[in-house]
C-alpha cells in the first residue's frame, strides 16, 4: 500500500512574505499588511540589487525591476485573502498546496 501526506495552507495562515539576499544572506520578513513599494530594491545589508535585474537587451544593457510585479502580487494576495477570510463573501475556502518532506509508506 502506498500513504501520501499533502500539505495544504490557507490563506489566512500567510503572516507576511521572507526574503532572503543571495549573496549575504540577511533576510527580510514582509508582514502582508506593512509591504510598500520601495523596500525590495536592494538588500539592507550589502545593497546588492534584489528586485532590479540587470539584462542584456540588444546591443547594451537594461534593468528589469520586479518590485511592481511583486507589489500587485502582495496587494491582489491580501484581496484575495480579505475576499475569501476577513469578509466571507466567497463561496468557497481557497488553499495552497505546498511541498513538504515526501511521505510514502509501502507496506
Amino acid at each position: 500500500m502506498t500513504s501520501e501526506t499533502k500539505h495544504f495552507i490557507e490563506l489566512s495562515d500567510v503572516l507576511g512574505f521572507r526574503f532572503e539576499c543571495k549573496n549575504c544572506h540577511t533576510s527580510v520578513m514582509l508582514p502582508l499588511n506593512e509591504f510598500q513599494a520601495g523596500l525590495l530594491y536592494n538588500c539592507p545589508n550589502c545593497r546588492r540589487d534584489w528586485a532590479s535585474v540587470k539584462t542584456p537587451s540588444g546591443g547594451g544593457s537594461g534593468v528589469i525591476n520586479y518590485e511592481p510585479t511583486l507589489t500587485k502580487f502582495i496587494h491582489a494576495f491580501n484581496e484575495l485573502k480579505s475576499n475569501f477570510y476577513d469578509k466571507s463573501i466567497v463561496g468557497c475556502t481557497l488553499r495552497v498546496e505546498v511541498s513538504g518532506p515526501n511521505m510514502k509508506a509501502d507496506t
